[in-house]
């Protein structure tokens, strides 16, 4: 049977890609020691999104050949999707201000201007803990699930 995803194949980006921009946008906060609490706040969330990613790209490969396959992947699709754009538009954010400044004489103040946005790390933190709730939720579901069917054939 051919895999149900392949979220590769879209616009949608895939979940291997989605924990490597994680990693990339975590190595930025952790790069500038002037972090402020909003980012770092960021830092723990998209280390508990990559945990949760990796998690997930297990249970799609575990269950792909199976009737689960599909749902699996019409509930995880479009939460892993808003995660890549949510972290990809932040990325950018934080790049386009770094290149606009170092092309000034002030290029050594680019850093307090960029952190100096901790509203917008606060709010991509939030955002992405809600993504990353669901995801967990529909693992500790499929677990749930495993351990019933277990129990009910034994």
């Amino acid at each position: 049977m051919m895999p149900v995803f392949a979220f590769t194949a879209g616009s949608l980006g895939d979940i291997l890609s989605t924990i490597g921009l994680t990693a990339q946008v975590v190595q930025v906060l952790y790069d500038h020691r002037n972090i402020t609490h909003e980012c770092d706040t960021l830092a723990i969330e998209l280390r508990s999104l990559q945990h949760v990613l990796i998690l997930v790209d297990v249970a799609l490969k575990k269950y792909e050949s199976t009737p689960l396959g599909e749902p699996l992947v019409d509930f995880i699709r479009p939460e892993v999707a808003q995660c890549h754009l949510l972290l990809q538009q932040f990325s950018h954010k934080v790049e386009s201000c770094r290149q606009a400044l170092t092309s000034t004489t002030i290029a050594t103040l680019w850093r307090r201007v960029v952190w100096a946005a901790s509203d917008e790390a606060a709010s991509l933190s939030a955002k992405l803990s809600g993504h990353r709730l669901k995801l967990a939720l529909l693992l500790m579901s499929l677990n749930s699930s495993v351990l019933t069917l277990d129990i009910k054939c034994k």
